[in-house]
């Protein structure tokens, strides 16, 4: 009878400290069901500003792309307007011309003037602006042959 009240008394004992280790993981558990909610909050407001941050340069992005095509457009426009000066027709030594281009929804004005130095050879210069409000300018020559 001893024995078993021996055996009683260390099965409280183990009960006990069971208990108080149960209830200790318990805090434990409710202390790290706190600490997720916690980060999970803290990644909401991370990923809450990163999105904003990454809207915003895309914005960025889609208003630098627009304004460079827009200056493509103009820079093409004033290419094909300088095109339209043409050299001296034959017979003559000088020349002065003017040309309009449009590509996209852009515009340019040339004006230029050519000269043939001699039969074989034509000097020119050009200069153009465009509804960017840009001026661009060219020089060339050209040789004729058989």
């Amino acid at each position: 009878m001893q024995k078993n009240t021996s055996e009683i008394t260390k099965t409280k004992q183990l009960a006990t400290t069971n208990q108080t280790n149960i209830s200790k993981n318990t805090d434990g558990i409710n202390t790290n069901r706190t600490n997720i909610q916690n980060n999970s909050d803290r990644i909401d407001n991370i990923d809450t500003s990163n999105k904003a941050y990454v809207d915003n340069k895309f914005n960025q992005l889609q208003t630098d792309i627009y304004h460079v095509r827009k200056r493509a457009d103009a820079g093409t426009a004033s290419a094909m307007a300088m095109t339209q000066i043409a050299a001296p027709l034959n017979g003559y030594k000088y020349n002065i011309g003017m040309g309009i281009g449009s590509y996209g929804n852009q515009a340019a004005t040339a004006i230029g003037a050519k000269f043939r130095v001699d039969q074989d050879m034509t000097i020119g210069v050009t200069s153009s602006y465009d509804s960017q409000h840009d001026f661009g300018a060219s020089v060339g020559t050209n040789w004729s042959f058989n």
